[in-house]
């Protein structure tokens, strides 16, 4: 598999490559050959996997591990971790929306039609 250099990565990213290499299980080759957009979108969503890791093993209690993997997370030792669900349909909402996006660049670099279909808050479900 051809690597392509990291060329158009941010010095951001490439500091996350480790840390996405290790929670998501990916090599730093398969890291590079992803698009700017997926390796962002990892990393949103790397913070609140910690989080859930730690709320699985430690009955969603913040203890000293849980403070050494997430400093930034606003929590003190002891306090419990609170679930919340609209970080998860926002992160469905921004897959969608990147997807659809994708999808719309490949059929013009392509020269496929397309129809684009705008859905908004207000649509039946």
């Amino acid at each position: 598999m051809a690597t392509r250099p990291p060329r158009d990565m941010l010095k951001e990213d490439l500091e996350l490559l480790p840390d996405l290499s290790f929670w998501y299980g990916l090599s730093f080759i398969e890291l590079v050959n992803l698009p700017n957009w997926v390796l962002r979108m990892y990393a949103q969503a790397l913070s609140r996997l910690k989080a859930e890791l730690e709320i699985v093993h430690n009955r969603a209690v913040v203890n000293r591990t849980f403070v050494a993997r997430l400093p930034s997370y606003p929590a003190e030792l002891g306090q419990h971790i609170e679930l919340e669900v609209d970080p998860v349909f926002d992160d469905v909402e921004f897959l969608a929306t990147a997807v659809s996006e994708l999808d719309v660049r490949a059929a013009a670099k392509f020269g496929l039609p397309c129809q684009q279909r705008r859905v908004t808050d207000d649509s039946p479900p």
